[in-house]
């Protein structure tokens, strides 16, 4: 928005604006250089900074007010702001500078020690962050959709004095912009819940199904909704899902299979070889959220699907 606002500011004031063809990186330049960096040593970095951490694992938050499971999600957000005062903030401006750490690396340490506290002493904590993902200066200047996420982990030892846990988090905060340009759908694909989904999603389809994520944190009158627009057939559950789809559907519960690995299976697998999927069927269907009112269903085509499979392993 800055560079937008500071460009028609120039428009406005001299009535054109200071274009040099052969300095100016434009977006579309940006996009087409984007797919040709080299993604191994990001990679790198990502799949070891999460190693063993549980990404998709909520923490154990105190709340002060009980929500039902069947309550109507509004998917509305509320800002709070609050001043820290005067002499607060020229403390933490005093901290930050006579400890050769910046504001932000302060409020993150500063963070993770109140989740700290809050969770009764979880050790791993991770955070996301949205960085600006203009890490070369040629793109200071160029309007776009830079914007990443990235995820900030924190193993901090209860024994850490506060000066050291900063020197970690500085440590951890700078190696992670380093690699901030690695796109965040990329970072998580890394992780191995989500090699475990893909292989999930692969094999419905290979079977010629469809694939329909179903959340079990979703209302009973959701999920029944989403089961009827799709028309399934068959319904995978597990041991928190099984009872909500007792009637309506056939379902299978998939805890046997996931707790015996030496399950003898009567069906003959070789008929998958006969199965035909073809480029233009559909993959997998996602659904929006219906906070306007109805999930509307998405459909995504076999190609794409490809088409994104092999965006995320190219290093």
């Amino acid at each position: 928005m800055d560079v937008f606002l500071r460009d028609l500011n120039q428009a406005y004031s001299t009535g054109q604006l200071t274009i040099d063809d052969n300095s100016l990186m434009r977006y579309l330049d940006y996009a087409a250089i984007e797919q040709q960096i080299p993604m191994t040593a990001a990679s790198m970095f990502w799949r070891e900074a999460l190693q063993d951490c549980k990404i998709d694992r909520s923490l154990a938050l105190p709340f002060d007010r009980y929500r039902l499971s069947d309550e109507h999600r509004t998917n509305r957000g509320t800002l709070l702001s609050f001043d820290f005062g005067q002499n607060l903030s020229h403390d933490f401006i005093t901290y930050s500078s006579s400890n050769g750490i910046t504001l932000e690396q302060l409020a993150l340490g500063s963070y993770y020690v109140f989740l700290f506290k809050l969770t009764n002493g979880e050790s791993d904590l991770c955070i996301g962050m949205n960085t600006n993902g203009r890490y070369k200066e040629e793109l200071m200047s160029v309007i776009g959709m830079f914007v990443n996420a990235i995820p900030l982990r924190c193993q901090l030892d209860p024994h850490w004095s506060f000066p050291h846990l900063l020197e970690h988090v500085k440590e951890m905060f700078t190696s992670s912009l380093e690699y901030s340009y690695f796109p965040f759908q990329r970072i998580v694909a890394q992780h191995p819940n989500a090699t475990k989904l893909v292989i999930g999603m692969m094999a419905i389809e290979m079977a010629g199904g469809v694939y329909c994520p179903l959340s079990p944190g979703d209302p009973e009158h959701r999920l029944h909704a989403l089961v009827e627009q799709t028309q399934s057939r068959l319904v995978l559950v597990h041991n928190h899902t099984k009872t909500i789809f007792l009637n309506d559907v056939i379902s299978i519960d998939i805890d046997p299979v996931l707790m015996n690995k030496n399950i003898e299976i009567d069906a003959d697998i070789c008929l998958l070889t006969n199965v035909v999927v073809a480029a233009d069927y559909i993959a997998y269907i996602i659904f929006t959220s219906g906070s306007t009112g109805t999930p509307k269903a998405v459909s995504i085509g076999t190609y794409n699907e490809l088409i994104y499979y092999h965006y995320l392993t190219r290093s």
